[in-house]
């Protein structure tokens, strides 16, 4: 047995508490919280949030193409994350060949598309312009957002444009 001298002191009491060194052997050695065996579980891959387009539009043929090139332009996911609905009222342009010529060929890349065409009557009763707004054009066009929006709730979306 060897002695020690003043200023020499054991690393360890002659007689260690066995909480001691139970406490000095898990800091001296690596652990884990996983067994050596098992891999790490791969993440599952963030996906985009699921949007609703809803598309209502009336005598818009001239600047509908604009607003339809600006949402194929879009840097998102089409066909994994979109919806689309559209419905037009009342027209007396050719919005309604516009937007159906645009959904035929644009229907492929989002995930599902539903169309509502009305264009008879090109007018509601007492309308006195294309731009003037009784309260019928009022109560179908809240309609149509309502409609929209509950499309939106039937398919889960995260988000409505």
């Amino acid at each position: 047995m060897r002695s020690y001298t003043k200023t020499e002191t054991p690393l360890l009491p002659r007689y260690a508490p066995p909480t001691l060194l139970l406490l000095f052997g898990t800091l001296c050695t690596r652990t884990h919280g996983y067994f050596s065996e098992e891999k790490y579980p791969e993440e599952s891959k963030m996906q985009p949030p699921t949007v609703v387009i809803a598309i209502i539009a009336r005598n818009a043929a001239h600047s509908l193409p604009y607003y339809l090139g600006a949402l194929e332009r879009l840097n998102y996911p089409k066909n994994a994350s979109q919806y689309g609905a559209a419905a037009t009222d009342h027209n007396s342009d050719n919005t309604t060949a516009v937007l159906k010529e645009w959904l035929t060929v644009m229907q492929q890349y989002y995930h599902y598309v539903e169309w509502r065409p009305m264009d008879q009557p090109t007018s509601y009763a007492g309308e006195l312009g294309p731009k003037h707004w009784p309260n019928t054009r009022y109560e179908y066009v809240m309609k149509l957002k309502q409609a929209a929006l509950n499309f939106a709730r039937k398919h889960w979306a995260d988000t409505y444009w």
